[in-house]
């Protein structure tokens, strides 16, 4: 059954929509609602490249847009909550539909924007010294752990 699952997650399509903001805000939410308050050590990762797109005012920060001046999202409260985000070096640099077609092109990464790219993250959270960045997510294999401690 975990086999089957992890053939079927590594069959789905890319998206060329990345509400990251909303998910964080909802998966914040969800550890407040299972407990998480000020005795906890409680914990959210993220596997994601940071690269925003729904959220306008967040986006033209990351592009380092100057025309449009929106206020940013008020800042997610993740008192208590470490952050950790994973996968920000993991970018395939286009999003492509279901057909193959190029539907979007992401800005060049260079030093520059890898550091806006934390500086606004961090500026999103009310506690963002317990938001965290590493470049690529651990890789970890569910279906093997669970062979291992079948046989074991």
């Amino acid at each position: 059954m975990l086999q089957d699952l992890l053939l079927k997650c590594r069959a789905g399509h890319g998206t060329d929509i990345s509400p990251i903001f909303l998910a964080v805000k909802q998966g914040i939410a969800d550890l407040r609602g299972k407990g998480c308050d000020s005795g906890s050590r409680c914990r959210l990762d993220v596997d994601s490249d940071l690269e925003e797109n729904v959220e306008v005012a967040i986006r033209n920060r990351l592009n380092n847009s100057s025309g449009n001046k929106l206020p940013l999202p008020a800042p997610i409260d993740n008192s208590n909550i470490v952050v950790s985000f994973c996968g920000l070096a993991a970018t395939t640099g286009r999003v492509v539909d279901s057909s193959g077609r190029a539907v979007h092109d992401f800005a060049m990464r260079d030093s520059a924007r890898e550091d806006r790219l934390r500086a606004t993250w961090r500026s999103l959270f009310s506690s963002p010294d317990l938001v965290t960045f590493h470049p690529y997510c651990p890789v970890a294999s569910v279906v093997e752990q669970y062979k291992a401690g079948a046989n074991a």
